[in-house]
């Protein structure tokens, strides 16, 4: 179960990368602003996660 957990995690992070790529490439600085804005918070929240489900409760 937890094997899955983890390959779903992977994806998202994979998505959030490409996204990020995307937004390297996008000519519009106020999508890319605003795209960054929200690669950068889903950043942060997968950090957020990561580490609240290693800590044992």
């Amino acid at each position: 179960m937890r094997g899955k957990g983890l390959e779903r995690i992977a994806a998202q992070l994979a998505g959030m990368v490409t996204a990020g790529s995307f937004v390297l490439l996008s000519d519009w600085p106020i999508d890319a602003a605003i795209s960054a804005g929200i690669f950068l918070g889903g950043v942060v929240v997968f950090a957020v996660t990561a580490l609240l489900r290693s800590k044992p409760l």
